[in-house]
């Protein structure tokens, strides 16, 4: 087989998560465990044949089958083949169990270890009649007035009677926070304290913790709004020890940022919560990019660059946690900084981003 294109064991890895994502595994498939040097899959017994067609659909022409190996071929450089070596196991259904933590959907980027059918079937609950909507700033690089959009959002919400709780999540930029320290040199709560307080906190003790991380953003208000900055003054350049994605790894509920964000605009009583997140398709962003009960907004410049990773973003999200049902809200997406547009060619890049 020859093809120029640089393949290997992640490139296998992806095609079977996408697959997943897209419902369109055979009935016989219960888990694929994808390694640098092994394909391997559970199959209900009976189904090994639906097993192999299927992967023969998935990756064709690099799909190989010789009497009893079943190969993938991987990149290839002069004479020197590389391929994952794909070994079928069977259970009878009545001895599977199923006790893995990975079993079910968790909003992260990272790939879960052991894929299995059930892990795009766990959708999150209702929420929108028991906390304030959350509405989540994010852009796919940085540059683009992200800060600045979610700013005036906040504020023109503020200056209409509603109350509202801003946070500073851009753990790495955080621009709300330096621009607030100016007018509240003294921070008694921030988004890592959140994050370091709710780690491993019990749940019958969660709503204590919430009261004590409310309390002290009652402390931080201005212009009919609540801020939480993204670290105190003193911890500013420290690294986070406790990072969104621990939480949602760890925690028996992978929704525990947006649901604790809710329950803390539900004790200050605010009208909506507005997150400004990380610009960049990363782990301390995806917890609320990946939820599809948040109103995520996507800001983009028309520049090449920005603008199509901002398509391929929303194409992604969509494909992992999209908008299936009434309580979920659609993403918006704002143009920023638009030139003056005098030609076609100008219109055609807004139209694209539909």
């Amino acid at each position: 087989m020859k093809s120029n294109r640089l393949y290997t064991w992640t490139d296998v890895q992806n095609e079977i998560y996408m697959e997943l994502s897209m419902g369109t595994w055979p009935d016989g498939l219960t888990e694929v465990r994808v390694f640098w040097d092994g394909l391997n899959i559970l199959a209900k017994s009976g189904h090994e044949e639906d097993v192999v067609k299927w992967l023969d659909k998935i990756f064709g022409s690099r799909f190989k089958k010789y009497q009893d190996n079943i190969l993938i071929i991987l990149e290839q450089h002069k004479e020197k083949s590389r391929h994952l070596e794909v070994i079928i196991e069977t259970e009878d259904e009545e001895d599977m169990e199923d006790d893995s933590d990975e079993s079910y959907f968790r909003p992260l980027i990272a790939r879960p270890i052991v894929i299995r059918p059930q892990y795009f079937r766990n959708e999150p609950p209702d929420i929108s009649d028991v906390h304030p909507p959350i509405f989540a700033f994010h852009s796919f690089k940085g540059g683009v007035a992200r800060t600045v959009h979610a700013m005036a959002f906040a504020l023109l919400a503020a200056a209409e009677s509603e109350k509202i709780l801003l946070v500073d999540a851009d753990m790495e930029a955080p621009g709300i926070t330096w621009m607030l320290g100016q007018r509240k040199p003294k921070l008694d709560i921030s988004f890592a304290d959140m994050l370091a307080l709710i780690h491993g906190e019990p749940e019958d003790e969660m709503d204590e913790t919430l009261e004590l991380i409310q309390y002290r953003v009652r402390n931080i208000c201005l212009d009919n709004m609540f801020v939480m900055p993204a670290f105190r003054p003193s911890a500013r350049l420290v690294s986070l020890e406790i990072r969104p994605e621990h939480l949602i790894k760890y925690s028996d509920n992978p929704y525990i940022i947006t649901e604790m964000l809710g329950e803390l605009g539900k004790k200050l009583e605010v009208d909506a919560v507005i997150v400004d997140l990380r610009a960049g398709f990363s782990e301390i962003s995806a917890g609320l990019l990946l939820d599809p009960r948040v109103h995520r907004i996507f800001v983009t410049t028309l520049s090449d660059q920005s603008l199509t990773g901002t398509c391929h973003e929303i194409e992604y999200i969509g494909k992992l946690a999209g908008s299936s049902k009434g309580y979920m809200p659609k993403p918006s997406v704002i143009l920023s900084m638009i030139p003056h547009l005098q030609d076609r060619q100008g219109w055609k890049k807004v139209d694209n981003i539909r």
